[in-house]
């Protein structure tokens, strides 16, 4: 059967048709909350806002204390949003565009919540000059595994949720970046020059680009706590 000029047309389109009501009803959702500018554009500032306004009510002061205090994924997309579609709990009942609405509001405000230095949220607690400090973990609650964050100012749970992770995740890049290496040496043994050369160059970097500055406050600061599971 033949495909017309009109069906070809449709077909090419859709998908921007598809795109364009999506991001309309996102815009909705924000605006339902009250994150637009006067003309009704997205205020990014008015969502980060609420964002930090939920973040910062879930203090955890121990480890015991995680599980009931810090926020899921979910739980923070329905606070900041709890008129979008979804954040209800019926998620299941929505159409493929209620959705996808859901989906993206639900990365776009769990983004905010990355521990990095300048992650959106830990940022501004820095700015605040705040000792608490924002941290994501995988927990169980019940025989489910789910993603949280919280902020908290206990030493244990910085070292676990922070300091060691981050730690854990730089050297199994390392490692495999040596099996790549020797993997390559093996098939080319001509590079091993070459590599041995580069990898020493870049570790000199890495040496000097994680040079920690002299304690200000004494050496072992905060070691016997951490020794005794005890927290700030």
């Amino acid at each position: 059967m033949a495909v017309t000029d009109a069906e070809v047309t449709t077909t090419l389109t859709l998908p921007s048709v598809i795109e364009k009501e999506i991001e309309s009803r996102v815009t909705q959702a924000w605006a339902a909350e009250g994150y637009v500018t006067e003309d009704g554009a997205r205020d990014p500032e008015k969502m980060h806002a609420a964002a930090y306004k939920v973040v910062i009510e879930h203090v955890v002061a121990s480890k015991a204390d995680r599980a009931d205090s810090a926020i899921s994924k979910g739980q923070l997309a329905a606070a900041v949003f709890p008129k979008a579609p979804g954040m209800d709990g019926t998620y299941d009942q929505l159409d493929e565009f209620d959705r996808k609405v859901y989906e993206i509001l639900e990365r776009d405000v769990w983004s905010l919540t990355q521990p990095k230095e300048s992650g959106t949220i830990q940022k501004r607690l820095g700015e605040e000059d705040s000792s608490l400090v924002l941290l994501r973990a995988t927990i169980r609650r019940k025989l489910d595994k789910v993603q949280v964050c919280y902020i908290t100012d206990n030493l244990v749970l910085i070292k676990e949720d922070g300091i060691d992770k981050e730690i854990k995740a730089w050297e199994r890049k390392a490692d495999n970046l040596r099996k790549e290496l020797n993997m390559i040496m093996r098939r080319h043994s001509e590079l091993e020059g070459y590599i041995r050369g580069e990898v020493g160059q870049g570790l000199a970097r890495a040496k000097a680009t994680l040079t920690i500055p002299p304690s200000s406050v004494g050496d072992n600061n905060g070691l016997k706590e951490l020794s005794e599971g005890g927290s700030k």
